[in-house]
Order: C-alpha cells, then sequence, then structure tokens
C-alpha cells in the first residue's frame, strides 16, 4: 500500500514539474512548444495542446512577434480553459530586424 501511495505523490509532482515549465514560444508569425523546431498555427497549437492537459503555462513572446499573433495564441489558451499564464519576454528589437512591426 505504501508503494502505491509513494507512486501516486511521485506521479503528482512529476506531472507539476511538467506543467510549470511548459513553454509555448509566440514568433512573428508561428508558434513553438518547448523549444521545438516544429511550427504551428493557432489552429494546429490548439489541436497540439489538447493532448496535453495543462493548467498553467508560460506565454514566451518574441519581440517581433505582433500582437494578432499574441492574441490567437492567448485565444488559445483560453479556449482550453487554462487560466495561470506567465509572460515572458523574449529578445530585443533592432531596426530592419521585424517584419511585423
Amino acid at each position: 500500500m505504501k508503494k502505491y501511495l509513494a507512486l501516486l505523490i511521485l506521479g503528482f509532482c512529476v506531472n507539476a514539474v511538467a506543467d510549470e515549465n511548459f513553454t509555448i514560444n509566440v514568433n512573428e508569425s508561428s508558434f513553438s512548444i518547448n523549444g521545438s523546431p516544429k511550427i504551428f498555427d493557432a489552429e494546429s497549437l490548439y489541436k497540439e495542446l489538447q493532448k496535453e492537459g495543462l493548467e498553467s503555462v508560460i506565454l514566451a513572446i518574441d519581440a517581433c512577434a505582433g500582437p494578432v499573433q499574441v492574441a490567437d495564441g492567448y485565444v488559445v489558451l483560453k479556449k482550453l480553459n487554462i487560466n495561470k499564464i506567465e509572460l515572458k519576454g523574449l529578445g530585443t528589437i533592432e531596426p530592419g530586424e521585424c517584419s511585423n512591426v
């Protein structure tokens, strides 16, 4: 019985740590998850995140990401009822570097 209880507690701890470290990168015209090279649009991001069952995420917003892209990412997270969203800014804007801005 103690062994099963220990495994159950460990499972909850691992799940909580995984949720805390789940990052969605909002790029200039696409999304990525946890720094993966796989690229998503808003619809495919929604489908991918449905599989995860997340409660919280970090929304890492690139300096070149336009407001529509940021809003699309936020809408996807709200559709999934993810209420704990930490915002994180990435990069700097250099003249001529971003095409959306």
